[in-house]
């Protein structure tokens, strides 16, 4: 590998280090306050993945209607939450948990553009507030804006998600073909904190790594 090359690439990572630093730290929304009384959510990381945890049904949506499993009357009825997240499918698919990091699977969506997934799963309830997750209450218009981009993240064939066929974790969660392309600067956490911004929540104008997300929010 010549010089320049290796010059070039450091200079690439120290310049997307400190777009990530700058991005993190300027918060946009800044005036924005939890509301009073509202509709209660959780965002949520896995160690890998920064997602929305989501009332399965409100006034605004009823999720196990937009996006149904492949058994939706079976045993998932009185699961009362729902667990949503936008990334590589690659990536995402095959790697649940941290114990099944892949760095090869990992560069790959990182350094080269790879089709995205949105990913579902019920959940019978709402993880605690944590360093991992944050508790937010959103009045009616912010949840409605929440709802409506993640909405929007779905590739829709004849009005309907694409439900990808055989993806899934387990009997409660299922993929759906995404909206956009996963890569360095369109990341899980760029998604989730696009969706904040959308909202009107207070949150980092460019996070594209999981501190950023919650370095803005605060569990009241």
């Amino acid at each position: 590998m010549s010089v320049r090359v290796l010059l070039a690439s450091f200079a690439f990572v120290v310049l997307y280090a400190l777009a990530v630093w700058i991005g993190g730290s300027i918060a946009v929304n800044r005036g924005w306050q939890q509301a009073r009384e509202g509709i209660e959510i959780r965002v949520w990381s896995n160690g890998l993945h920064v997602d929305f945890v989501l009332p399965i049904a409100t006034r605004h949506v009823d999720w196990r209607a937009f996006a149904p499993l492949q058994n939706p009357s079976g045993p998932n009825e009185w699961q009362g939450y729902i667990n949503l997240g936008w990334g590589d499918h690659d990536f995402y698919v095959l790697t649940p948990t941290e114990a099944d990091f892949s760095y090869a699977v990992a560069g790959k969506a990182i350094f080269w553009p790879t089709a995205a997934v949105m990913h579902l799963k019920y959940l019978p309830w709402m993880p605690e507030p944590g360093e991992r997750c944050v508790k937010l209450v959103l009045n009616d218009e912010e949840y409605q804006r929440l709802v409506t981009y993640v909405q929007r993240s779905f590739a829709l064939q004849d009005g309907r998600p694409k439900r990808i066929a055989g993806a899934c974790y387990g009997t409660d969660d299922a993929f759906f073909e995404a909206v956009g392309s996963y890569h360095l600067f369109s990341t899980c956490n760029n998604w989730a904190n696009a969706a904040l911004k959308t909202a009107g929540v207070r949150t980092a104008l460019w996070a594209p790594l999981e501190y950023a997300v919650f370095r803005h929010l605060e569990n009241r």
